[in-house]
């Protein structure tokens, strides 16, 4: 999971405090959640961050998990206040999240900037499908992409765009990780990687830089 911090300073003390002082709020019906550890972000991102490692337990069944967390990153329009319904709760949560307009802008600037260096199938996948599902105003999407391109100093790669992305189209190793990606995730179905990368052509042709 992917959050971004604003209005305070985030070190990995200051980190460390809030999430002691969350995790330390669990009743006796939630799950017990164990801090790990807090690191510096070190995969190639394009944004700069820390990573928490946690492990969860409730009764019988464990996980483990890791939040990113996003520092020095500036959002274009105001966080969209949201209700998330927990699975084994009755109560939604009130949080904030990012429009989808920022979403898919940063989204697309990773396919940018990775070219076929980007594993992450992932991505590919919800630039597809975010457009299909969500009510995308394009113009705002336009400003927001031209913003991250701006703030991760990746603007000069948009001259190279076209050709940036006929070499992920050609690519063998990309066709294959996204037929690996769509055979462990039932939920991608029958989209091809032609169905991507097509989607990716049309949202370029919607933006003005």
């Amino acid at each position: 999971m992917d959050t971004l911090i604003q209005g305070m300073p985030v070190t990995i003390k200051s980190l460390r405090n809030i999430i002691e002082k969350i995790i330390s709020l669990s009743g006796d019906n939630d799950p017990d959640f164990q801090l790990v550890d807090i690191e510096k972000i070190q995969e190639e991102k394009a944004y700069q961050g820390l990573r928490i490692r946690l492990n969860s337990q409730l009764g019988q069944m464990k996980d483990s998990f890791h939040l990113d967390v996003v520092t020095g990153e500036t959002l274009e329009q105001k966080a969209i206040r949201w209700k998330y319904q927990p699975l084994l709760e009755d109560e939604k949560i009130p949080i904030y999240i990012y429009h989808p307009e920022q979403i898919l802008a940063e989204k697309m600037q990773t396919i940018l900037q990775r070219g076929l260096a980007n594993t992450r199938m992932k991505d590919f996948y919800d630039v597809y499908v975010t457009p299909i599902t969500t009510d995308i105003d394009f113009e705002t999407f336009s400003k927001d992409f031209k913003l991250v391109m701006e703030e991760r100093k990746t603007v000069e790669l948009w001259e190279f765009r076209k050709e940036i992305l006929n070499m992920i189209i050609s690519d063998e190793k990309m066709n294959n990780e996204w037929l690996q990606y769509a055979k462990t995730h039932g939920f991608v179905g029958d989209i091809s990687f032609e169905n991507v990368t097509n989607s990716i052509t049309q949202l370029f042709n919607k933006i003005i830089i």
